[in-house]
């Protein structure tokens, strides 16, 4: 009797537990406006979902009822719900443990409602958002655990919004981001722990914002961006821990800005960018020398389109002026022997070369002219000071 009873009490009180009024539910799905309506009532008191949030509907066109919920264990989808022209609502999530995806949207038009997200424990995936102007709503984001995919946001310019990120966990997926012009917003990204892949932004212009980016974990892949001139802004790169992949970019001139890589873990891929002539990138010397995987360099600019166009930087001087304001000229840069230093006439100069890790190889002094022999320099970037007393 003992047992029954007692297994009748708890059988009585875990069925009392279920029909608590807000209590959160596992893995929920609103699929109209009216059961989103319906979570304001039923579930008054949830901050916390212990599972997956999905939100779909072409009914859809608020959130406000979601008011209370400030954190999300797994993931937030919000799919095809063609009636949202903003996700207010989401006012007080600050956190999610899974994947924030954000996909075929056709109205939505900002991410107002996501301010207060810090976290974001693995992807975060914007795709077929045609109206989308914008992520500067996610200005709070500090981590992206693992992927950040951005894909067919016709009306997309930049990254504002994600100016705390400094690692992206895995990789930057890009494709088909038709008005995306630069990378403005990731100016404090530091490192990607797998690959960047940028393909197919028809509007991207250069790289401006990844200034400060120093590592890629896996490769790097840049394709069939038809008006990207340059690499000029990866100039702080110096690892590539994988392939470096630059294919079809019908505009490109340069590659010179990759002039600190160091590291270039396996394949080198540089074909069919028919503009590419200059190629003067000191930091692939000793890999070509002695390259770990295949090369394939043809169909670029005539000054490219080999391997040793690419190797003929690595026999000439280049160096870099620092912010020279006080009629001097200097030319010609890279040299592989001489360079000539011409100011104004009845003018003294103060002169430093040093090298890329800051040690002083000369220091001079000269009236108007010099010509400088570097010949007996080590083929490499210098870096050349001078000044007049009154500016540098």
């Amino acid at each position: 009797m003992y047992r029954i009873k007692c297994g009748f009490t708890l059988f009585f009180l875990s069925c009392w537990l279920c029909q608590i009024p807000g209590q959160c539910e596992k893995d929920l799905v609103l699929t109209s406006q009216a059961a989103i309506d319906d979570f304001s009532l039923n579930h008054a008191t949830c901050d916390t979902i212990y599972g997956d949030l999905t939100i779909e509907g072409e009914d859809v066109v608020s959130l406000a009822a979601l008011i209370t919920i400030k954190a999300i264990s797994g993931t937030l989808k919000i799919n095809e719900c063609h009636g949202l022209i903003s996700l207010a609502g989401l006012d007080n999530l600050s956190y999610l443990g899974g994947s924030l995806i954000i996909v075929l949207n056709t109205n939505l038009l900002s991410l107002q409602g996501l301010n207060q997200i810090r976290s974001i424990g693995d992807h975060l995936r914007i795709e077929g958002n045609r109206l989308l102007k914008g992520i500067h709503d996610l200005e709070n984001l500090e981590v992206i655990g693992k992927d950040l995919r951005l894909v067919l946001n016709d009306s997309l310019r930049d990254f504002s919004g994600l100016n705390k990120i400094k690692k992206i966990g895995w990789s930057i997926d890009l494709d088909k981001n038709f008005s995306l012009i630069n990378f403005r917003g990731l100016d404090n990204l530091e490192e990607i722990g797998q690959n960047l892949y940028i393909y197919r932004q028809y509007a991207l212009q250069d790289l401006k914002g990844l200034q400060n980016l120093s590592r890629i974990g896996g490769e790097m892949d840049i394709a069939e961006n038809t008006v990207l001139s340059n690499l000029d802004a990866l100039a702080s790169l110096e690892s590539i821990e994988d392939c470096l992949y630059i294919f079809g970019n019908e505009a490109l001139t340069s590659i010179d800005g990759l002039t600190s890589l160091a590291t270039l873990g396996n394949t080198i891929t540089v074909i069919r960018n028919p503009l590419l002539n200059q190629c003067n990138v000191f930091g692939l010397c000793d890999y070509l020398e002695n390259p770990p995987g295949s090369v394939s360099i043809w169909e670029n600019g005539e000054l490219c389109s080999t391997i040793a166009g690419f190797t003929e930087s690595c026999s000439v001087t280049g160096l870099v002026r620092e912010s020279i304001n006080i009629g001097l000229d200097m030319y010609p840069n890279p040299t592989s022997d001489y360079l000539n230093l011409t100011g104004r006439d009845g003018t003294f100069y103060n002169l430093l070369i040093s090298g890329p890790s800051g040690h002083r190889l000369m220091i001079d002094t000269f009236y108007a002219k010099k010509m400088i022999d570097l010949s007996e320099f080590q083929p490499g970037l210098y870096f050349i000071q001078v000044d007049n007393g009154l500016g540098m």
